[in-house]
């Protein structure tokens, strides 16, 4: 500071000298000159700590950079300590802000796609702790930003954030409804459903998936079912299917009983159906999880209307045909279509699309050993039906 105050010192001496020889005009430019160099120097000095706290690199880059401080260049050796010695918030935005950007195109030197290469993952987890604390909506959105974009590359980051107690501020700013947090609902909605997806969550984690949340999705899925953008409703109801999939069975299940206890929930089923129809990976599962759960309750297996239901059907026909020899899926589809036949209320009368159905079937029992779990589960729907005689 004692160096800025002298360079404040010398420049203003240098104005006084020029009174003498410049107009009024030409010195007002100057002036202004002078007043946005000295306001650069003073943002500049507010990102830097007075014990230097940020790399050479990264100090050098920014003062480069300083007329606006942006966007800075990270360094190539950055680690999780990086974030932790930004001791600005600015700071922290900067950084943050640059660093997501340069993520959007992560490549096989990126130090964070390499040190989770090495089952390294103590970036995530600066991520995650410092999104805990941030306060600028644009911070958070980087860093969501960035978590999604290494979580897409490499699922285990998910893992990892699930057991660092990342529900607390998702749950958390999901619940705020605060205006400001409106554009990166999408983002937090994708990272609670890919948490929910990566893998059995600690009992302690696992807990704080309760009512008031499902209640809250549940909420914010009807309230966005007429929206254009149908970010936020898609992303709340793949969060709901991916809790789903973290609940052991149907009965006592908190999803299953929201559904059993709102009927008006039923409005959303077209939505889910196209969710079953284009997910893929531990996503199309989750959606899987969820049919075979809704239809294996009476109070919930008449949940799809019946143009939806018929929908529901032609979509998990095409899927298990589209399925290989051995596909691990083919298991959670077959009991999907049991709990669908036997506790459906309207199938037994309707029977759509049944000549295709029982061809499939047929073909299940000709074609698989009857040792193989595929081929007893296809037995036991076959016999369980009557329309398959």
């Amino acid at each position: 500071m004692q160096k800025l105050d002298e360079e404040r010192r010398i420049t203003f001496e240098h104005i006084v000298t020029l009174l003498t020889i410049l107009d009024e005009n030409r010195l007002l430019e100057l002036k202004q000159e002078v007043d946005r160099v000295l306001q650069t120097k003073r943002s500049t000095q507010d990102l830097l700590s007075e014990e230097q706290l940020w790399p050479s690199q990264a100090v050098a880059n920014l003062e480069i950079s300083s007329r606006s401080a942006d966007v800075i260049d990270i360094p190539d050796d950055i680690d999780a300590k990086f974030f932790g010695k930004l001791a600005s918030k600015r700071a922290l935005a900067v950084a943050v802000h640059s660093y997501a950007g340069r993520l959007r195109n992560t490549s096989a030197a990126d130090p964070l796609a390499r040190s989770i290469a090495a089952n390294d993952y103590a970036l995530p987890r600066s991520f995650s702790r410092y999104l805990d604390k941030a306060t600028s909506k644009a911070v958070r959105s980087a860093m969501l930003e960035a978590l999604l974009a290494q979580g897409s590359i490499d699922a285990h980051v998910f893992c990892v954030l699930g057991s660092a107690g990342a529900l607390n501020w998702i749950i958390g700013l999901l619940s705020s409804r605060a205006e400001d947090e409106e554009t990166i609902v999408p983002l937090l909605l994708t990272c609670l459903a890919m948490i929910c997806q990566a893998g059995p969550l600690p009992d302690d984690e696992r807990r704080k998936l309760d009512a008031d949340l499902v209640e809250h999705l549940l909420d914010l899925a009807l309230e966005q079912q007429y929206n254009t953008d149908d970010s936020v409703l898609n992303g709340a109801l793949l969060s709901l299917l991916s809790i789903n999939w973290q609940l052991p069975a149907a009965i006592n299940n908190l999803v299953m009983k929201a559904l059993a206890n709102r009927k008006e929930i039923s409005n959303l089923g077209n939505a889910i159906v196209m969710l079953m129809n284009r997910e893929e990976g531990r996503s199309r599962e989750a959606c899987l999880k969820f049919m075979r759960d809704i239809f294996s309750q009476a109070e919930t297996a008449d949940f799809f209307f019946t143009n939806d239901f018929h929908v529901l059907l032609e979509i998990l026909t095409r899927q298990f045909q589209d399925l290989g020899n051995g596909d691990p899926l083919q298991l959670l589809y077959l009991e999907v279509f049991y709990q669908l036949f036997h506790n459906h209320p309207g199938y037994g009368e309707d029977q759509f699309k049944r000549d295709e159905i029982v061809s499939m079937f047929r073909s299940i029992l000709e074609q698989t050993l009857p040792e193989e779990p595929t081929y007893q589960m296809a037995e036991k729907i076959v016999l369980d039906q009557p329309f398959f005689a």
